[in-house]
């Protein structure tokens, strides 16, 4: 049961606009800006309370169902508008479009419009209407062009179809034109077959027209002479003369002209042989300076030493030695490098056929190489126990967990149980290693720089890679005190400007065997692949050389069927036609 002093605002159980909203737009407003002159406030204002009176008395008799009037409890306020001139009032309309009137100071609210606001309420009213209209018009004006401009895009498409469609058409009458010019080039060329013997045969008619002249010799065969000819056969009715100016090459004439006794050619086979006879006075083989006639007479070695897969599996293992590439680096991010330091452009890279050749070969020397670094690093932790310790501070150590903290929450591992190392010195290299960390970036910088310049060049040179690093570094704390990424750019900075491994004078004779084989091994295969990659190269100039020598006969062939077909026609101007 509610309680008797819980006090509910009174309103109609329907929702009536017109017994609660009362409208101010009947009355004569002009759409003029907001804040305009209020005429007839007084009347607009007496005929409101009328309404408002009549409309008190016509809801007087629901009164006592306002208690179950929904507005009163789901009613809420929407949105509120400044009255300019009457603050600090404020006109409130709320969501089921009720509206009253609050001021902000004393925090008064009245549903009737008191007399002295409502002029405010009338001017923000007129303002109100306006810019609805102005709304209104707008959306219009928008909807009016938005029309236009399908209407207008109607004929574009009509347009661009029809442009389509010529273009079609265009297509297919080119296409038309295309079939007719090569039936006829193929029927013209078949006609001049034909007509090759008769335009040499009209040749030697060209031969009567040579100027002689009596008395002059000529100083060289491609002088020529411009001869005025007279052709009486072919004057015209009128009996004019048709006099001809022509100028005659006797270096062509003598061209078309096959001399029985002339020059013999110097032909590929004499070069061959003169390539020979040289190669034999200064002992070279066949194979140093050969041409393709001489490969199946070549003896064993002569052609060069032969590349196996073995050898170019091997130079792609060197290739990959020599750039230092990490073991444990990706495939596709190896291949992915297109800077200037990448393998991609070393010519030992092709030597493989394919990229799966590469990719396999690749895997084999990632398998090796990591079970080499493991046994290095195997064997070099049983010299000092501090460098796999080192290693596990670098990855777990922080300064949130105290001593005692970090060995209980890592008392299982591996590094923490070693025996070669106290808990005392794991304490203090811990220690130290946390008291690092707070130091600035440049110090650790500074010192990892100091430590590397006090390695021998023995131990570390420009062949070090960074997973052989040795050992004075791994085993010191300034070597973890960075994170690893900006270290490794340090170090190999470093390795880069360092020169090359001295000869080491401790090294066994057994050892130094093992590197000679390695050295001998190593320069044969880059040998062969030279060898491989010179006869690649002369293959394709001689390549080259044959399409430039078939193309100058092509032109050549030709310029000789338009110089016959030429002939005839200057033949039947002539007096012998």
């Amino acid at each position: 049961m509610e309680s008797p002093n819980k006090r509910l605002k009174t309103s109609p159980p329907e929702f009536n606009a017109q017994e609660d909203f009362v409208s101010f737009g009947d009355v004569a407003t002009d759409d003029g800006a907001f804040g305009a002159e209020n005429d007839h406030v007084e009347d607009e204002y007496r005929s409101f309370r009328e309404s408002a009176e009549a409309t008190e008395n016509q809801r007087g008799h629901r009164r006592h169902n306002a208690l179950n009037d929904p507005r009163n409890a789901k009613d809420k306020p929407k949105s509120k508008h400044a009255l300019p001139g009457y603050e600090p009032w404020i006109l409130v309309k709320t969501k089921y479009r009720r509206r009253f009137v609050h001021n902000t100071e004393t925090k008064e609210s009245f549903w009737f419009i008191p007399k002295d606001i409502f002029p405010g309420v009338i001017e923000f009213e007129r303002w109100e209407k306006g810019q609805k209209e102005k709304a209104d018009n707008a959306k219009w004006a928008e909807e009016q062009l938005k029309q236009m401009r399908n209407e207008s895009k109607a004929p574009e498409v009509n347009k661009a179809a029809d442009k389509e469609e010529r273009s079609r058409r265009r297509r297919s009458e080119s296409l038309q034109r295309e079939d007719e010019e090569t039936m006829m080039a193929e029927l013209a060329a078949q006609a001049e077959h034909g007509e090759e013997e008769d335009a040499k045969a009209a040749a030697s008619a060209v031969q009567p027209l040579q100027p002689q002249i009596q008395g002059a010799e000529l100083e060289s065969d491609s002088e020529y002479e411009v001869v005025e000819v007279t052709d009486s056969e072919g004057e015209e009715d009128d009996g004019e003369p048709k006099a001809q100016t022509e100028v005659v090459d006797e270096a062509a004439a003598e061209e078309a002209q096959e001399p029985e006794d002339g020059l013999v050619e110097f032909g590929e086979d004499d070069i061959a042989y003169q390539l020979a006879a040289m190669g034999e006075d200064y002992g070279l083989d066949p194979g140093e300076y050969g041409e393709e006639a001489y490969e199946g007479e070549w003896e064993d070695g002569a052609e060069g030493l032969p590349l196996t897969e073995e050898d170019a599996a091997n130079l792609f293992k060197d290739l990959l030695d020599d750039y230092r590439v990490s073991p444990f680096t990706p495939w596709d991010k190896v291949i992915a490098d297109e800077s200037d330091n990448s393998i991609l452009n070393d010519d030992r890279y092709t030597v493989l056929p394919n990229m799966r050749a590469r990719k396999d070969v690749f895997e084999a020397w990632v398998k090796d190489k990591a079970a080499q670094i493991q046994q290095e690093r195997a064997t070099m932790a049983k010299r000092d126990p501090k460098i796999p310790y080192l290693t596990f501070l670098q990855h777990n150590a922080t300064p949130k967990l105290y001593w005692p903290e970090f060995k209980r929450k890592f008392k299982k591992d591996v590094e923490m149980n070693d025996r070669k190392l106290s808990d005392k010195d794991r304490e203090k290299l811990y220690r130290d290693h946390i008291n690092r960390l707070k130091l600035p970036e440049s110090t650790h910088k500074a010192d990892l720089q100091t430590l590397l310049k006090s390695v021998p060049l023995k131990d570390l040179n420009r062949d070090t890679s960074l997973d052989a690093l040795p050992q004075q570094l791994l085993s010191h704390l300034h070597f973890i005190s960075l994170p690893s990424s900006v270290r490794d750019r340090i170090v190999e900075s470093h390795i880069k400007s360092l020169p090359a491994a001295p000869d080491a004078d401790d090294k066994t004779d057994e050892q130094r065997a093992e590197e000679n084989r390695k050295r001998e091994e190593r320069q044969r295969r880059e040998k062969a692949m030279a060898e491989r990659e010179r006869k690649v190269e002369e293959e394709r100039r001689r390549t080259e050389k044959d399409e430039a020598r078939a193309r100058r006969e092509l032109r050549d062939g030709e310029r000789e069927l338009q110089m016959a077909m030429a002939v005839p026609r200057k033949a039947a101007e002539g007096p012998y036609s």
